[in-house]
């Protein structure tokens, strides 16, 4: 597979995945820090920590949702942003299963207030397409925007 990623469809497939995800984690972040403590009610309504840790959740999440956001935008340090952002959405998934599992009727909290949705399979699945995505763009040989510029031949070797 990472020969593929070497080649020009490849550098662009490996783009489209970071502004894929790299743009979920932007619409996903910036409701939340607007309103941290909505997110923390949202949080605490899974009933996965103690209250105080859903409201330092709230309130540290959202920050880390945007900067890896930006930096899978960006292209720096995108490979590092995509493992963390695959952690995030394994862990958003785990928490998802659980709530369905023990039938917790809960809004998904996942985009804040710009989009209110109940939690179901399709939610699970979303997260885990998502981490293929982050997948693809770690293994990447070069997940940065320079992976999309033509390469250049080497010179040949001074006589």
């Amino acid at each position: 597979m990472t020969r593929w990623l070497e080649t020009r469809a490849g550098r662009v497939a490996v783009a489209l995945a970071r502004l894929t995800v790299g743009g979920v984690f932007l619409f996903a972040a910036l409701p939340k820090i607007a309103d941290p403590h909505a997110f923390a009610v949202a949080i605490d309504n899974y009933h996965l920590v103690p209250p105080q840790v859903a409201q330092v959740a709230g309130a540290a999440l959202p920050v880390l949702e945007l900067v890896v956001a930006l930096a899978l935008i960006a292209g720096v340090h995108a490979r590092g942003a995509a493992v963390i952002s695959a952690g995030m959405l394994l862990v958003f998934a785990g928490a998802l299963a659980n709530a369905l599992r023990l039938d917790i009727n809960v809004d998904c909290g996942c985009f804040g207030a710009a989009a209110r949705s109940e939690i179901g399979w399709d939610s699970v699945a979303r997260n885990l397409a998502l981490t293929m995505l982050c997948v693809v763009v770690a293994v990447a040989p070069d997940p940065g925007w320079r992976g999309m510029l033509p390469r250049r031949a080497a010179p040949p070797p001074a006589a």
